[in-house]
């Protein structure tokens, strides 16, 4: 068959591509939006949000808004740093099981190579040739499109998932705190 269109058959290898690199601009923007708010809370929560906080809790009329502001200051300052270090343990382990998975497709990224000197056997030629027919294009196309899918592999799950776990877990223990904070304080009775 001929085609007015050369290597028509790697439409769908630039498809994929294409949707890997639109996934990695997604990345991108979720980690930049988490760096800025770690900046956000390392310059606000100590020193505006805290001491706001436990002004306004000494003051019976804005003691809710007081305690919320502390533990909002205490969950982002403290814990919310604290699920991220939790999280690498199974980031490490999600990367082991994506390599180990990725191994299994070793063959892809093995090229053939023929050297000057093999020109010269017949039998080096033929299996040569027979070689680049066995890896056709798809195979090489699919080669260097794999280290682009175990880095979204990689980087899919520690921008989605992980985010999404840390601050509901800032956000329970926010609350928690809020309602210990909230409460009224009897020393005698």
């Amino acid at each position: 068959v001929i085609s007015d269109k050369p290597l028509a058959g790697l439409d769908a290898v630039m498809g994929d591509a294409k949707r890997i690199l639109e996934l990695l601009s997604w990345v991108k923007l979720v980690n930049e939006v988490q760096r800025v708010l770690f900046m956000f809370i390392s310059a606000t929560m100590m020193y505006y949000f805290l001491p706001i906080g436990v002004i306004l809790r000494g003051f019976p009329i804005t003691r809710a808004a007081g305690a919320f502001m502390m533990a909002v200051a205490v969950g982002a300052y403290f814990v919310l740093p604290l699920t991220y270090v939790f999280n690498t343990a199974a980031i490490e382990k999600t990367n082991v099981l994506i390599d180990a998975r990725l191994d299994s497709l070793k063959d892809f990224n093995q090229t053939v190579s023929l050297s000057s000197w093999d020109l010269l056997n017949p039998a080096a030629v033929s299996s040569f040739v027979a070689s680049l027919v066995q890896k056709s294009v798809w195979n090489l196309a699919l080669s260097a499109i794999a280290p682009l899918a175990k880095l979204v592999a990689d980087l899919t799950v520690e921008t989605t998932f992980f985010p999404v776990f840390n601050f509901t877990v800032v956000f329970l223990f926010t609350r928690s705190l809020y309602r210990v904070l909230a409460s009224e304080v009897v020393l005698w009775t």
